[in-house]
């Protein structure tokens, strides 16, 4: 009867433990502790990067005239801008035009000579292009200067299909048959 009183007060006890709920585990520590307190190297690189209690309450939204308002003006380029304009005012003339930009240069032929560039109708033969430019032929498009019978016979295929090439291609087959 002792053990069967025994066996029933630890299962009471089992079944009291089971009632009390577990604390729940805390959340882990990013903390270290060194030896003096505060601790002077303050392991910042175990803090968490984000804290919800710091992070932004609301979102302000998106500027749409961001891109206008802030538009880079070189102090230098306006000064000198400034200057030609007096320097027409005085002269009696109208304002200078404005200088082209780096972006609208690159659609300007800076290779063009005073007079322009010869028409690409007028023909050359395969040995003077590859012995050099001649006067007035665009630099960049020598094989549009040679015949049709020229052309065969430096790259193997007809012009359309050149064009119709990757320019990776063109420039190999122009680099092979010293064009450039």
């Amino acid at each position: 009867a002792a053990a069967a009183a025994a066996a029933a007060a630890a299962a009471a006890a089992a079944a009291a433990a089971a009632a009390v709920p577990t604390p729940p585990t805390p959340a882990p520590s990013y903390k270290v502790s060194c030896s003096p307190n505060p601790c002077p190297c303050s392991h910042l690189a175990l803090r968490p990067l984000f804290n919800k209690t710091f992070a932004p309450q609301f979102f302000a939204g998106w500027d749409g005239e961001m891109w206008t308002k802030n538009v880079f003006v070189d102090p230098y380029e306006a000064k000198l801008a400034a200057q030609r304009a007096a320097a027409a005012a005085e002269a009696g003339e109208d304002a200078p035009a404005p200088m082209l930009s780096q972006k609208s240069m690159s659609s300007v032929n800076v290779l063009s000579p005073a007079g322009g560039f010869k028409s690409t109708s007028e023909k050359f033969s395969l040995a003077e292009l590859q012995a050099g430019t001649p006067e007035g032929v665009d630099p960049t498009k020598k094989e549009e200067y040679l015949s049709d019978a020229d052309f065969l016979e430096a790259f193997k295929v007809d012009m359309a299909a050149y064009k119709a090439l990757p320019g990776w291609k063109q420039k190999n087959l122009k680099r092979s048959s010293k064009l450039f």
